[in-house]
């Protein structure tokens, strides 16, 4: 009997040590990681320009403004950069049947009017929908459009985009393979406080996806906005993030290789180039966010 209380005893100081040691592990919280790309713009190969224009009845008020910034462009472009402008409307019927050449060096406003007259009263509002129409499907796109050059979309609405097969992603992802350098710029209503019709969220998404230019259709002048859509034509020497980066988790790779020619600046959240990368490289920016500041960002 003895013999079995001193076993008992000693079961029971097993078991109270089994219970008494804990096995702790360090779980290491790491921060979210992002990832934006851009392929450095190359000039030797020209660019190809297509504004999107809704020609519903309510833009007839924004005709004189339209023209302006077509001839700002016109100018401002210079002639050694072998470009060519298409002008579609955001009827995905027109732009799939659009069969008018594109302007080109030493083409003046005249002949830019007599395009968008040739549009004529289109009410399709659907600009993502007419430019992947015209891009992909149109018969004569591909008689100018160069796979090879870089592309500057522009489009122009005072209401927002209608397309019933295209999302905002849908256009953003097929530039990408169309393309391996595109920009997108658009001339919208950009708040409530705007004059048009409804605010272009969805070509304003599309434009924020690609890092583009946005100005109000109800600006008094479009020469700005004109003049900051055709500076995306030129090498990137610096790039905006989208997040708030943790500084030293930074990492810049151009081609796949790390590289150390750039600098962060915290004051406007922007990777300035202190080398610029020649066209046609591939740049990467690699960073961590910390969670709080991921869930501000977003």
């Amino acid at each position: 009997m003895r013999f079995f209380f001193i076993c008992l005893m000693a079961l029971t100081g097993c078991i109270d040590n089994m219970l008494t040691y804990e096995v702790v592990e360090e779980v290491k919280v790491y921060p979210p990681v992002y990832a934006e790309m851009f392929t450095q713009p190359s000039l030797t190969n020209g660019f190809d320009i297509i504004w999107v224009i809704d020609r519903s009845g309510s833009m007839n008020n924004h005709d004189a403004e339209l023209l302006m910034g077509i001839e700002q462009m016109l100018t401002y472009l210079p002639i050694d950069l072998q470009w060519r402008i298409g002008i579609i409307s955001t009827d995905p019927d027109e732009a799939l049947a659009n069969e008018n050449f594109p302007l080109v060096p030493g083409d003046t406003i005249d002949d830019a009017i007599d395009m968008v007259d040739a549009l004529g009263n289109q009410w399709g509002e659907a600009g993502l929908e007419a430019l992947y129409n015209y891009m992909a499907l149109g018969a004569y796109s591909s008689t100018w459009l160069r796979y090879d050059a870089g592309l500057l979309i522009v489009f122009v609405s005072d209401e927002d985009d209608q397309s019933m097969t295209m999302e905002p992603s849908d256009i953003v992802d097929y530039l990408h393979v169309a393309r391996t350098t595109s920009a997108v710029s658009a001339i919208v209503g950009l708040d409530e406080s705007s004059c048009a019709d409804q605010v272009g969220e969805r070509y304003l998404e599309v434009v924020t996806a690609k890092h583009g230019t946005s100005l109000d259709i109800c600006s008094n002048s479009w020469t700005a906005g004109v003049e900051a859509a055709t500076q995306a034509l030129e090498p990137y020497e610096s790039w905006p993030l989208t997040h708030f980066p943790v500084p030293e988790t930074i990492s810049v790779f151009i081609d796949g290789y790390v590289s150390s020619d750039w600098l962060y600046n915290s004051s406007t959240n922007v990777v300035e180039f202190t080398v610029i990368p020649v066209g046609g490289d591939i740049v990467q920016i690699v960073y961590g966010v910390e969670s709080y500041a991921a869930d501000t960002a977003s």
